[in-house]
């Protein structure tokens, strides 16, 4: 199963929105209230979802951030690494 990425998601509700935006648009609100209704509930609910993802992405790139700033790894190499003529670390 392949993995979902935050920014797919956040499109797939973009997207989701947007249908639903026009959906609105085209629906007469006293002509089929069942329809109107239902629509308008789904753009509430895609609305904080994507909301929500938002958040949570924030959330995330942030302690990426956050844990790259504290295994970073040292400017030089280990002085046994370094050794001329030795193609592999001596194991």
């Amino acid at each position: 199963m392949a993995a979902l990425t935050t920014e797919a998601i956040l499109d797939a509700l973009k997207r989701r929105i947007e249908k639903t935006k026009q959906t609105l648009k085209q629906t007469d609100p006293s002509g089929d209230r069942e329809k109107y209704r239902a629509a308008r509930k789904r753009l509430k609910r895609a609305q904080r979802r994507l909301q929500t993802w938002k958040e949570l992405a924030a959330r995330l790139e942030k302690r990426k951030e956050k844990k790259g700033k504290k295994g970073a790894a040292p400017a030089e190499p280990a002085p046994e690494m370094k050794e001329p003529g030795q193609s592999t670390p001596a194991g």
